[in-house]
């Protein structure tokens, strides 16, 4: 398959119920794109055979990633609903320090779809880091970024376990 160019564009993003059921809302469009980084973490094994600082192998750790973007255009209730914090009352009211997240369904699915490359799905995400906007006599973009997880159901492995998927739903 030859190389292409990809120019994505602004990307639209909905947000839903963590998992796979349940509609979506969409939350907003981007300024830019969406970044997504995905994380993949191992493990050295390290044995007298691979010397003090050579692994004989390594040992898969997982996978998660990090979802970064600047909504140009929003719904408010929705960017509300998301920047309140697990069990809290309202936004801005502290949340129950120590709660589970996925555990406890407060995490989203986040689907996000551009008009030239395919879609991305993560089935479970929850706001990180700061969520930063400019107050001014300028329009408002909101940078929102949410890190995923693979929805592990069954706590005794993450075996099979989805992180992502190319799915708009």
């Amino acid at each position: 398959m030859p190389a292409s160019i990809h120019v994505n564009g602004p990307a639209l993003i909905a947000v839903g119920a963590q998992g796979l059921q349940g509609q979506l809302a969409q939350l907003g469009i981007s300024e830019d794109g969406v970044t997504i980084q995905l994380n993949n973490y191992d493990d050295p094994v390290m044995t007298d055979a691979g010397g003090m600082r050579v692994p004989v192998d390594l040992q898969e750790m997982g996978q998660d990633a990090i979802i970064r973007m600047r909504l140009v255009a929003y719904d408010l209730a929705i960017l509300q609903r998301i920047r309140k914090r697990a069990n809290a009352a309202a936004e801005g009211v502290g949340p129950s320090v120590g709660r589970l997240i996925a555990s406890n369904n407060h995490g989203f699915r986040v689907a996000i779809s551009s008009e030239t490359d395919e879609p991305w799905r993560f089935f479970l995400c929850y706001p990180r880091s700061a969520q930063q906007v400019k107050v001014g006599t300028r329009r408002s973009m909101w940078d929102v970024e949410f890190y995923s997880w693979p929805l592990v159901n069954n706590l005794s492995t993450s075996f099979g376990a989805r992180l992502y998927d190319h799915v708009f739903a």
